[in-house]
């Protein structure tokens, strides 16, 4: 894979790189907010939970915490050194703030292993998942869309 930033003095590749993250982070947020006007249009005020998956949402997955008022569980588990203890991130959502609607967070629903599986998609090609992840919504709404033809 080649390297983003491609000046080879020090200083004008340091420059390079804040440049770049900069436009990552102004476009995330631009992003970020016309995914959340859009989401307000097309969706009821009250949800019992969402499924959420695509290569941007997982990009995103902080807007959307906010977004469907999510604060994700954690635990701790034993750390290697004796008493040590390291914080996990879990895979359940809990309210945020308990004035606002509260809607769960369904990562991917299973439809990543059955992408996988469907498109032969093996850890050597789909690296870490992402070809798979990248393929959940239009997967999904195909299913979603040949089930209904066939009912």
């Amino acid at each position: 894979m080649r390297p983003l930033a491609s000046a080879k003095d020090t200083n004008l590749r340091t420059r390079e790189i804040r440049d770049i993250a900069q436009a990552i982070e102004r476009a995330t947020a631009e992003y970020g907010d016309k995914l959340e006007r859009w989401l307000n249009r097309l969706l009821p005020t009250k949800l019992d939970e969402v499924i959420i998956g695509g290569g941007a949402a997982y990009h995103l997955e902080p807007e959307l915490e906010i977004y469907f008022n999510c604060e994700v569980t954690t635990s701790y588990e034993s750390g290697s050194s004796w008493g040590s203890q390291k914080k996990v991130r879990g895979s359940s959502y809990e309210r945020r703030n308990q004035s606002k609607n509260f809607t769960p967070m369904i990562w991917g629903a299973g439809i990543a292993e059955i992408v996988k599986k469907t498109f032969d998609l093996d850890k050597a090609i789909d690296g870490e998942q992402c070809l798979s992840q990248r393929l959940i919504d239009c997967f999904g709404m195909f299913d979603y869309l040949l089930d209904k033809g066939n009912s």
